[in-house]
């Protein structure tokens, strides 16, 4: 009989948890090879560094940079499919809920006081990335936070 992929018993108890783990793995895998071939020289590198990162369990912050319009969102669209591919959880977040529905399975959030026993603290522990749109836009203590 197959190894189950996933920690079914932990999932069936957080829902939250579940919810960043359905995924078309298979599909993903695809798209992402797709949308590989579509990007440029600077967003390569970028999704190149990010990559490293993960596979290499670094702990590194990346801030993207460039003009509006530079195709930011896109890349790390891709970067998140990626990893949501791998069955890992990614965590994409934005300071507006314009810039949330831009992002693959984005979302605001404003809640702080995230306990240690919540379904959410249990998201977060399972998370591999975080992506953080509009960062700049923050109070240094969000980030603060966030680190």
């Amino acid at each position: 009989m197959p190894t189950p992929e996933q920690d079914w018993e932990a999932i069936a108890h957080n829902l939250l948890l579940a919810e960043q783990l359905d995924f078309d793995r298979v599909a993903l895998r695809d798209m992402v090879t797709e949308q590989l071939a579509t990007l440029n020289v600077d967003q390569c590198k970028v999704y190149d560094a990010v990559m490293e990162s993960y596979h290499n369990d670094l702990e590194k912050a990346f801030f993207i940079h460039s003009a509006g319009g530079g195709e930011k969102t896109y890349t790390c669209n891709i970067i998140a499919a990626s990893i949501y591919a791998d069955g890992e959880v990614v965590l994409c977040v934005a300071s507006s809920a314009i810039a949330a529905l831009l992002l693959d399975g984005g979302r605001t959030q404003s809640t702080y006081g995230i306990g240690k026993q919540t379904q959410l603290a249990d998201v977060i522990w399972q998370t591999k990335l975080i992506i953080f749109d509009e960062v700049p836009m923050q109070h240094h203590h969000v980030v603060e936070a966030l680190d």
